[in-house]
C-alpha cells in the first residue's frame, strides 16, 4: 500500500470504499488496516510541518 488508491468509487460511498481498501490490501484485513494508520500519519506529519509553531503552541479557549 505504498501507493495512493485510484478514486474509483464515491466519497461517501463508505461500503465501496472500504472493499477497495480491502481489494488494494489484497484481501489482507491487517494489512489494510496497517496501511491506513500509516496513511493517516503520514498526512499528520505532513499537516504539522505546515503549520507554524506559534498556531501549534497555542490553545483554543472554550
Amino acid at each position: 500500500m505504498s501507493r495512493p488508491a485510484e478514486k474509483t468509487v464515491p466519497a461517501d460511498d463508505h461500503d465501496a470504499l472500504v472493499e477497495e481498501v480491502l481489494a488494494a490490501a489484497g484481501g489482507d484485513a491487517r494489512r489494510a488496516i496497517i496501511g491506513l494508520v500509516l496513511g493517516q500519519r503520514q498526512l499528520e506529519a505532513e499537516a504539522a510541518s505546515t503549520v507554524s509553531a506559534g498556531y501549534v503552541r497555542r490553545e483554543l479557549r472554550r
